[in-house]
């Protein structure tokens, strides 16, 4: 009994991991100059289910002279072990995908990593940002009846 019990717990827990949706939002990085004028964003508008994960970035430099926007699907991507591996299409002039990681480093707080830039062009990407989760982003899911 205790075993099957066991057998139970672990299979709640396991299940509770995989459907806990820790991605969704919108993330961002604000980059300010001297001035603490914003001079500098990336962001990522992030949808989880289950264990993929999809959605767009943003991504301005130059005080919002030049932009990296593809559109939503240019995140696509598979959660591992609280992990998430991506690939992101920059909206610039590379075109072949880059690959990203991101990590929880906090409740808020994601760790983003560009592994492999996205490449046959410029993209605006960053390699490596601490992306913070906006609290006033409202997710919309479509919904079918």
């Amino acid at each position: 009994m205790i075993k099957i019990l066991l057998l139970i717990s672990c299979c709640f827990i396991t299940l509770s991991a995989i459907a806990q949706d820790t991605f969704s939002g919108r993330w961002n990085i604000i980059y300010n100059d001297s001035d603490n004028e914003m001079r500098d964003y990336f962001a990522l508008t992030l949808t989880q289910d289950s264990t993929s994960i999809t959605g767009f970035h943003l991504a301005t430099i130059d005080y919002g002279s030049f932009l990296d926007y593809w559109g939503d699907g240019s995140i696509d991507g598979k959660i591992i072990n609280g992990v998430a591996m991506i690939t992101i299409i920059s909206g610039r002039s590379a075109t072949k995908t880059g690959t990203a990681k991101m990590e929880h480093i906090g409740k808020d707080s994601l760790q983003f990593t560009l592994i492999k830039e996205p490449s046959g062009g410029e993209h605006m990407i960053p390699k490596d940002a601490i992306l913070t989760k906006d609290k006033s982003y409202k997710q919309n899911r479509l919904t079918t009846d």
